[in-house]
């Protein structure tokens, strides 16, 4: 008996999300809008919102680790029953609840943006330490000799003029290093199953994203020096679509069970925060110039992290694959 192929397409976006999405022309496919390329595309979810070992990792003798695809495929299998029954707008408690919570908090940390986000903050890291040891001259010897004992001289003076100067360099991150923010899903399951939950019916169909929940707070709420609190900012609201005609909404307060009918402005604007939240990727069961048009007016904002530092540090790129 073969063994089975390992998972190398793996979707950042889950496949339970992505059929929910799925709409009659062509039927049974999700369209796509790259807002990149400006560009329209109809797949099955099966192969939409793939990436090529996004969540694999390779050790030194180039073996593959799933561990972490294998993980996140059990998570969305304890979601398909308290999906379907959110759509049917009933209230979750306990076991359901908590499954739920856990797949919708691995959602929003394991998208493209997020898992990038994440490697930047390394990248920064790496920066930050660059720019500290190009400080102290006598510093950046006794490092560099710890690593290369041998170093002469004149070499330890052209790399220290080299290094002190952050346009001469640019500091690569392997995106896998952002991984390590899918551990944040623990205590992000916890803020999502003790906030009150409700669901939404639009007045027009819904569209989602590579980044499909949503955090949105008044600016009134935002701390100067603290920032906007994240999810635990008591007035935050957080949206998630679970369909064209479902959306879940969850805020500091008590569940609201059943579904509410909500006007074109509380549509529209679920829609407009899917393109500002989007990565790249807008998700659609049709295709409309209109949200073509949504795409592109936010493609220009992708999710980041603010990163606060001195200036004249070394910039940052993250890649899917560094070069050897």
């Amino acid at each position: 008996m073969k063994d089975s192929p390992r998972p190398k397409r793996q979707h950042t976006v889950p496949r339970l999300h992505l059929q929910h999405f799925v709409g009659e022309s062509p039927p049974g496919m999700v369209w796509t809008f790259d807002t990149e390329r400006d560009q329209w595309h109809a797949a099955v979810p099966a192969e939409t919102c793939i990436q090529s070992n996004f969540y694999t990792l390779t050790d030194v003798d180039g073996a593959h680790d799933d561990r972490l695809e294998d993980w996140l495929s059990s998570v969305e299998d304890k979601a398909v029953t308290p999906y379907e029954r959110l759509l049917r707008g009933e209230r979750l408690e306990g076991e359901a609840r908590a499954n739920f919570s856990h797949f919708a908090a691995v959602l929003h940390v394991r998208t493209p943006a997020m898992v990038r986000n994440a490697a930047m903050v390394h990248g920064h890291g790496a920066a930050m330490i660059s720019h500290v040891l190009t400080k102290d001259r006598e510093r950046f010897e006794k490092i560099m000799r710890r690593h290369n004992e041998n170093a002469s001289s004149d070499e330890v003076e052209r790399a220290w003029n080299f290094a002190r100067n952050p346009e001469n360099y640019i500091i690569e991150v392997d995106q896998h290093a952002g991984l390590g923010q899918l551990s944040a899903s623990d205590k992000l399951t916890e803020i999502f199953y003790d906030m009150g939950w409700a669901v939404e019916e639009p007045d027009r169909p819904l569209i989602s994203c590579d980044n499909p929940i949503g955090r949105v707070s008044p600016p009134d709420s935002h701390h100067p020096f603290r920032g906007d609190g994240g999810f635990k900012n008591r007035r935050v609201s957080v949206s998630f679509p679970l369909s064209p005609n479902r959306c879940l909404t969850m805020h500091w307060s008590k569940d609201a069970p059943g579904v509410f009918k909500v006007d074109r402005e509380r549509s529209m604007q679920l829609n407009r925060q899917r393109a500002y939240f989007s990565e790249r990727q807008i998700f659609s069961s049709r295709q409309d110039p209109g949200i073509r048009n949504l795409g592109l007016k936010y493609c220009d904002h992708r999710p980041t992290m603010r990163i606060e530092g001195p200036k004249g540090l070394p910039k940052v790129e993250v890649k899917r694959k560094l070069r050897p």
